[in-house]
């Protein structure tokens, strides 16, 4: 078992490693994207963090969000 415990990524670097916008990022997030987690109480806004590995995931393995992004 691996006891390395991965840090939180901020929304800009993971936006710069999946090669979108920030703010894609941030509707993703919104929409329940796996390895997004929002931290605060705010109804308003956030403070979002991301798990680069789970995100990864996410992205590469097919995993869908809770509300997906609709195919274009």
């Amino acid at each position: 078992m691996n006891s390395t415990i991965e840090s939180f990524s901020s929304a800009e670097d993971t936006a710069r490693f999946l090669c979108i916008t920030r703010r894609h990022l941030l509707v993703m997030a919104r929409r329940g994207m796996r390895g997004a987690y929002g931290l605060g109480t705010g109804t308003k806004r956030k403070v979002w963090v991301f798990r680069l590995s789970e995100v990864s995931q996410a992205v590469t393995g097919g995993a869908r969000m809770a509300s997906a992004v609709p195919a274009e």
